[in-house]
C-alpha cells in the first residue's frame, strides 16, 4: 500500500487525509459515503478513494478520505476509530491512522495519466470520489482535467496579485 500512514505520523493538527483500514470487503464507495453522511460528516470531505478489486468486485479493506480541514480529520478519527459497521457481518473494527498524501491536490495527482480515469473499461464503481459543485461526483479524466485548470488558473491569479512574474511559481 504506498499511500499507507506506516511510520508516518504528522501532528494531527495538520492531517487532511486519513487512511480507513479493516473495512469489511462488501462495502462499496456509495455504501460507505451514506454510512459518513450518517454519522455527520457529509459536506466535510473533498475526496473519498475505496480500490476496488476488479475481478471480485470487492474492496481492498482500505479507503482514503481528505476533509476540507484538519477539524473535520480529527473529529472523523475520534468517531470512527475502533468502530464496528453495523451493516458488516465482519467483526472488524476499523482504524484509521494519517495517509502519507495530504490533501485534495496531492490525492488527485495520483491520478494522473491513469488509466482507471481515461478508461471506459472501468466502471464509476472503482473510481474515486470528489466533490465538484457540493455533490460527489466520480473522478474522470475530464474531471481532472477541469481540477487541474482551475488549479492552474488560481495560481496565475496569485502570480498577478502578488505581483510576481516568474511562470515557475508553484501552485498550492
Amino acid at each position: 500500500m504506498p499511500n499507507s500512514g506506516e511510520n508516518f505520523e504528522p501532528p494531527m493538527n495538520e492531517v487532511t487525509t486519513v487512511m480507513v483500514r479493516n473495512i469489511p470487503t462488501r462495502f462499496t464507495s456509495l455504501s460507505l459515503v451514506d454510512i459518513l453522511k450518517e454519522y455527520g460528516f457529509d459536506k466535510t470531505f473533498d475526496f473519498f478513494y475505496l480500490p476496488m478489486d476488479f475481478k471480485t468486485k470487492k474492496n481492498c479493506g482500505y479507503a482514503f478520505v481528505n476533509f476540507i480541514n484538519s477539524g473535520y480529520a480529527t473529529e472523523f478519527t475520534k468517531t470512527f476509530q475502533g468502530l464496528q459497521l453495523k451493516a458488516a457481518t465482519s467483526l472488524k473494527s476499523l482504524h484509521i491512522i494519517p495517509s502519507r498524501r495530504q490533501g485534495f491536490w496531492d490525492n488527485i495527482s495520483v491520478f494522473e495519466s491513469s488509466e482507471l480515469l481515461s478508461s471506459t473499461s472501468h466502471a464509476s464503481f472503482f473510481k474515486p470520489l470528489v466533490a465538484l459543485d457540493g455533490c460527489l461526483v466520480s473522478l474522470t479524466d475530464t474531471i481532472y482535467i477541469k481540477f487541474m485548470e482551475a488549479r492552474n488558473q488560481k495560481a496565475h491569479e496569485s502570480i498577478i496579485v502578488h505581483g510576481k512574474s516568474s511562470p515557475q511559481v508553484e501552485a498550492s
